[in-house]
């Protein structure tokens, strides 16, 4: 299943009348996707995703349908975008190079059109981050993303969205990017810890302490999130601070990979997220390949193999156990 990121940098305008540059949009695109490309923190399929800079209104639409419309099932999708937005006449619009204030609906992208194609595409994990002004007005456009005849059903998707500023607030920014972006990425990226025992953190989560954050910093500008339908686990990046020692004083933790024997940590925790994504996805080639570097590891170091041969029984087990729940 496919990680896609879909990055947007939008800092150069042609209507600079209405929509003046922007500077520090260009570093927070840059260090996002930096971020969530790296596989120790996102590991979003570089492949397939896309990141773009200062794109047309056209450019955005054809990106999305590359990536989007794709055969594998996508398993996260995460749109980030910085630059300018608007709230207008009860909808929200992200303002592209080509946008002009004066036909804001023809020539803006309406984030309701992002919620159709999620509900045309149906990934399993939807992450919407928008670092611009008036970021609050998406709550307008809410009523296009829920729909009952998507949501409440068997595999419909999770959808987590955060905005950087209320809807009659400015986004500020400095020399080092925007101010909601900055403070994200800190918990994105490990530089600010939220917890040890949480393999994965989920955007919702981190988007409080954001808010926080820079509520404590002053009043001006604050961040909302939302969260709609959010079942499972979401792999919307990996806790950089996590011990899984930590997690094994918690339930979230199977008990059949406390074992004593030596795994790599790597291992164990390759074998934890296809434990957690096996009701999703089905045994994988993945789960067999980390099985199997895991039992030439312990061969390698004269693991006995009755120790071994237990591992792997208490292994099938513990993911025959997790199937039928």
């Amino acid at each position: 299943m496919a990680r896609i990121f879909l990055g947007i940098a939008s800092s150069e305008y042609d209507d600079i009348e209405n929509l003046p540059n922007l500077s520090g949009v260009t570093i927070d695109g840059r260090n996002v996707s930096e971020a969530l490309f790296d596989q120790s923190i996102g590991d979003y399929d570089k492949d397939i995703s896309k990141v773009l800079s200062s794109p047309t209104l056209l450019e955005l639409n054809n990106a999305i349908e590359e990536i989007l419309f794709i055969d594998d099932k996508i398993e996260c999708f995460t749109l980030y975008f910085a630059g300018h937005g608007i709230s207008v006449n009860g909808a929200y619009y992200l303002c592209l190079k080509d946008t002009n204030c004066d036909r804001i609906s023809a020539t803006a992208l309406a984030l309701s059109h992002i919620f159709n194609v999620i509900n045309d595409v149906r990934p399993i994990q939807t992450n919407i981050i928008i670092d611009a002004c008036e970021a609050g007005g998406l709550v307008d456009d809410l009523g296009t993303l829920i729909k009952q005849e998507v949501f409440g059903y068997k595999n419909s998707p999770s959808v987590s969205l955060f905005g950087s500023s209320l809807k009659d607030q400015d986004a500020r920014e400095d020399n080092n990017g925007g101010f909601a972006t900055q403070a994200l990425l800190k918990y994105i990226k490990g530089e600010q810890s939220i917890d040890t025992w949480r393999p994965y953190l989920d955007l919702v989560y981190i988007g409080r302490f954001v808010s926080e954050d820079l509520m404590d910093l002053d009043d001006s500008q604050t961040p909302v999130v939302w969260g709609f339908n959010l079942t499972g686990i979401s792999t919307f990046v990996k806790n950089r601070n996590f011990k899984l020692e930590a997690s094994m004083t918690t339930s979230y933790m199977p008990s059949f990979i406390n074992t004593d024997i030596e795994l790599l940590q790597n291992e164990k925790e390759k074998i934890w997220y296809e434990y957690l994504k096996i009701t999703e996805k089905g045994s994988s080639p993945d789960l067999v390949h980390t099985l199997v570097r895991s039992v030439n590891d312990l061969k390698a170091k004269d693991m006995d193999p009755i120790k071994i041969a237990s591992f792997l029984v208490g292994t099938a087990d513990g993911f025959a156990l997790r199937v039928s729940m």
